[in-house]
């Protein structure tokens, strides 16, 4: 831990690179963006097992960011404790695609939007059986703001906060979809949709709220 850089406190990776990451801890790194790991043009990475705690990025993504076509696969992944002024865990943005199985996410933070994930630029974020707990954001989307497409299924969102915006579980502009899943607890102060607040397409099957 305590490693720092502009991009990707401990691991940038760019120019079509890929690298697998197993049963790894990464904690208290620090960057301009992508406080942990930094992710560019198309490049990719596998984390298996792999936790992400006290990771701070001054601008985009506490723990990661993925941008220009990068790819990011997490699969039973921990996400806490991180903060960032956008995407407090992390940042998915230009064309770049995030999936998550099993992952969870608690007490993130943002001092703009996306208390856990953000997103820019027509991402895609794909969330399966992911946990989202106490993660919180100053503006919209208290655990995921969303700017492109997102496909979320038997996903948990529990006591999420927007403090000022909108969205207090899920925020911004991007089209949803969403089967199965929980939304308790979750609260936009100062906004709209206490669980759900977006201006794109939504389709919801089978959630409960």
């Amino acid at each position: 831990g305590r490693s720092g850089g502009y991009a990707g406190g401990a691991i940038w990776l760019g120019d079509g690179s890929s690298a697998q990451i197993d049963a790894s801890t990464f904690t208290g790194n620090v960057a301009y963006s992508g406080g942990a790991v930094f992710l560019q043009d198309a490049a990719s990475a596998t984390l298996r097992d792999v936790r992400f705690e006290d990771n701070a990025g001054d601008t985009y993504g506490g723990a990661i960011h993925a941008s220009d076509g990068a790819e990011v696969d997490c699969d039973g992944c921990i996400f806490t404790s991180n903060g960032a002024e956008s995407g407090g865990a992390v940042y998915v943005a230009t064309g770049s695609t995030f999936a998550d199985v099993d992952g969870t996410w608690t007490d993130n933070e943002a001092s703009g939007s996306g208390g856990a994930i953000a997103m820019a630029g027509s991402a895609d974020l794909v969330l399966d059986a992911s946990v989202f707990s106490g993660n919180g954001a100053d503006s919209d989307g208290g655990a995921v703001y969303g700017a492109g497409d997102i496909e979320a299924a038997d996903v948990s969102f529990t006591n999420n906060v927007a403090r000022a915006g909108d969205g207090g579980a899920i925020g911004g502009d991007a089209d949803l979809e969403v089967d199965g899943g929980t939304f308790d607890g979750n609260d936009a102060r100062l906004g709209n949709g206490g669980a759900i607040g977006v201006e794109g397409d939504a389709q919801i099957s089978g959630g409960r709220f």
